[in-house]
């Protein structure tokens, strides 16, 4: 970081980037987000000097990216608008607002502690 002080967008870079391996002159990094990984892979040159100039005779710089798929979390099928339309208390709602219900958002998983 000492060595990117004058370059914004590097110290930007570099906070996202946790070094893997170094081996034959290559230092191997990961971005800890999958999204920074085109930025990063595009600075690749410039974080190679700034390596250089912390471990001397780093000669390239590799972007290990995390090619395994990501799985969606399964859709949970929860009551539709229709039937949340004939719980008692939004029928209550319904009848005392004069509304509709258009559609229906599940609540989110509670954060495990």
């Amino acid at each position: 970081m000492e060595a990117a002080r004058d370059n914004r967008r590097l110290r930007v870079l570099l906070i996202d980037v946790m070094p893997v391996s170094w081996s034959g002159g290559t230092l191997t990094v990961r971005p800890s987000t999958p999204v920074m990984a085109l930025p990063i892979d595009a600075a690749r040159a410039d974080i190679g000097q700034l390596a250089n100039l912390v471990v001397p005779g780093t000669t390239s710089v590799a972007l290990e990216r995390d090619d395994a798929p990501q799985h969606a979390a399964p859709v949970s099928t929860g009551p539709t608008a229709q039937e949340m339309s004939e719980h008692p208390l939004i029928k209550q709602a319904i009848e005392l607002f004069g509304g509709k219900v258009t559609f229906v958002q599940p609540r989110k998983p509670a954060a495990e502690k």
